[in-house]
Order: C-alpha cells, then structure tokens, then sequence
C-alpha cells in the first residue's frame, strides 16, 4: 500500500524471463524499465531512493561483483506482531475446511497483466505482446468476495480432486480483533501521513491479509486508535527522568486496551494534543496521483466488486474444473480493462466459450 500510494519502486519484484513475440524474450524488470528505471527493486541503475524504501529500507547486492558488497539502507518503521483481543470468547477458529487449489496466472498473461499505454482496448495475446507498445497494467492487488460468493467462497466442492494442490485449514471466526503497533521514529508530516494512508484509506477500506487471498479469505479492517509522540530533544534535555510521560503528544480515538499496552492507557487520558491521524493522512491525498488513489480505493472496497471473484473458467457450474482454459478460449477476445481516475467500477471478464476455430 505505502509503494502503490507514493509511486514507490517495487521492492519485491521477480525477474522472470518472458516469452512473448517469436525470437523475443523481454524480461519483467525491462517491461517496468520501459516506464521508468526508479521503480525497479533497487540496484546500481538506480538514481533516487523512494519513500517506501526510506520507510522500511532495503537490502541490494552488487551484481556486477562476485563479493558480498552491496548497499543497504534500514528502516524506520517496524511493525508488531498481531495480538489477539484476550477478552474475546473462544474457541477462535472454524471448523477444518479443504480450500479450493491456490492458483494464479503465469506471467506474461498479457490478458490480464498487460495494456497499452494510451489505455486502448486492443486485445493482447503472447504472440502480440510487445515491449515497445505495450506496458504493465500495475501492482497486483486481490479483490474481496463478492457477496454472491455464499459464505465460504474458499472450500472446494471437492477435496479430493487436484488433492495436492489443495490445503486443509482452520480460518478464524469473523470479527476476531487483533491489536498491533508500529513504532518509527524522524518521519517527516507527509511520510506519517503516508503511513496512515496505508493503514485506512478510507472508511469503506479493507486490507487483504493472510493465506486464501485470492478465493475470500484474509478481509480485514485496520482502525488506528492511537498515535504516540515522543520528543526525544525534550527528553533527554529539560524532562524529570522519573516522573514525566514517556510520550509529549497524544491522541487517542478509542480505548487501548490496559493489558497489551499498559503504558500508553495509562497515557491516554492526558490532554490530547498530536494532529489527528485523519489530518495527517487528508494531507498526504493532496499529493497523491489521482489515477492511483482512485483504482486503490475501488479495489479496496468490497461493496465495488461487482460480480463473483474466481479463478478464470468456462463451466460456470463447475467452476473448479479445467482451470484457466477460459485464457485459451479468450486470447484476442477478452481483455482486461484498466483502472484509471475516471474508473467508477472493477472492470470484470465475462465467463464465455467460444467455439473452436483453427
């Protein structure tokens, strides 16, 4: 979230090789080259450092040497462990349940992966696939069950079909409540309001965490509660090293729970006087792109998925069998549309067969 929201480089990037347009093989990294070299993982081609590498750093080996030298910068954010509510009841999980296979496009895709820069509709196919006409669609992001999904979009219809592609699982009940926190430490306004951006959006944001992504699992909601400032100059010079606060501003939004975060409830009653965490955030929109921020938040809202979220098949009624034949059926016909400021919906892809033609 922090690197779409800031125009970051990708850190995590594989580059695979891709076979496109006969006697051309382009790589991932040269498709993302194309559009610009600063969003590359980072390496010695590299001129700037993007904001989600000043937050959380980075590791980058030297390629062109055959020693351990490189570069590294470390982060100034760290993020705790989740803990979940002591006070609620349990038992915490559902019942066992075999998920259906975990599948995902192989790149290059270009159905799905690929457009053209000028945002056209032409459909584009693996032999058609070119990286001086087209580019990447952007960063991957998985969308929430649609409502028609039924209550376990997840289970397979049949656990022993494709069984070693399948896993057995114990989700947790809904509305489970975890607490976490993140400390960081000389963030700037606008990298604060960067990070809380990521945290909540918007009110009808949800997150996407955990195994299961991809077939419903994983929706949560993230509700910062706190924000606690410390001004290390005040400290260290002019405060009473046994009797002041740890923390010179504060800003509470909802109760913080006295068993996890002792210190900081027992701080919460104090006058509130740091910036709300919504100010901070409203601020750092008003630099965001806005193609960006407006396909972030449609696809981060569940009541904008417009229709069933599933791996690409032809037989509706059995959507798990022969997965991924829709591709076969649909290359040159079907092409995923992009986002963009203007977007008002989630584009989708029609579930159609046609018929064979040599």
């Amino acid at each position: 979230m922090v690197e779409s929201a800031s125009h970051s480089a990708l850190r995590v990037l594989d580059d695979r090789v891709l076979s496109v347009r006969q006697g051309m093989k382009k790589s991932v990294h040269h498709f993302f080259k194309q559009i610009n070299p600063e969003l590359l993982p980072f390496n010695n081609g590299r001129n700037l450092i993007t904001p989600a590498e000043l937050l959380f750093g980075f590791v980058q080996k030297d390629t062109r040497s055959s020693s351990d030298k490189g570069r590294a910068l470390a982060g100034r954010v760290n993020v705790s462990f989740g803990i979940l509510n002591p006070e609620q009841s349990t038992p915490y999980y559902q019942e066992k349940v075999v998920l259906k296979s975990l599948l995902s496009p192989k790149p290059p895709c270009p159905i799905l992966y690929f457009k053209e820069p000028n945002e056209g509709k032409e459909c584009i196919t693996k032999r058609t696939l070119d990286s001086t006409k087209h580019v990447p669609q952007g960063r991957k992001m998985y969308l929430h069950a649609h409502q028609d999904n039924g209550k376990q979009p997840w289970k397979t219809l049949d656990s022993e079909k494709n069984k070693s592609l399948k896993t057995a699982i114990r989700p947790l009940k809904p509305k489970r409540i975890f607490y976490f926190h993140l400390d960081f430490y000389n963030l700037s306004r606008w990298e604060l309001g960067l990070l809380f951006y990521a945290l909540r959006p918007t009110n009808e944001f949800r997150h996407k965490l955990g195994m299961g992504k991809a077939i419903g699992l994983g929706t949560v909601r993230i509700d910062p509660i706190g924000l606690f400032l410390i001004d290390r100059k005040e400290r260290y010079s002019s405060d009473d090293v046994f009797n002041s606060s740890r923390y010179h501003q504060v800003f509470v939004e909802d109760a913080i729970p006295e068993k996890l975060y002792p210190q900081e409830h027992a701080t919460s009653h104090v006058e509130q006087n740091a910036p709300k965490w919504q100010e901070l955030r409203d601020e750092f929109v008003k630099t965001m792109l806005s193609d960006v921020k407006n396909a972030l938040e449609l696809l981060g809202d569940p009541s904008k998925v417009p229709a069933k979220v599933m791996v690409p098949t032809i037989k509706i009624e059995k959507p798990e069998d022969e997965n991924f034949k829709w591709l076969e059926e649909n290359y040159g016909r079907q092409q995923l549309q992009p986002l963009n400021e203007k977007s008002l919906v989630i584009p989708t892809l029609k579930i159609v067969k046609f018929p064979h033609e040599d």
